[in-house]
């Protein structure tokens, strides 16, 4: 298993990339189990958002469960 530290730096290169390669849109999903690196999909878009200039990023999966569903639909 890829430790989740590592897995959330490739995530971000790979966000730089689709940027890079012209993607209009890259999207995270949030999980929230062991084997998963992303319980905050927002972080990481964020992260990926430093280095990217035209390309869109998204949430792909939103556990209304585990999030105030206030927020989410704000």
């Amino acid at each position: 298993m890829i430790p989740h530290d590592q897995r959330i730096r490739e995530l971000v290169a790979e966000i730089e990339l689709a940027d890079q390669v012209g993607l209009d849109i890259y999207a995270i999903g949030e999980h929230h189990r062991e084997d998963f690196a992303v319980s905050a999909p927002e972080i990481v878009l964020a992260a990926g958002a430093v280095n990217t200039k035209h390309i869109r990023l998204s949430s792909a999966v939103t556990i209304l469960s585990s999030i105030d569903p206030v927020r989410v639909y704000q």
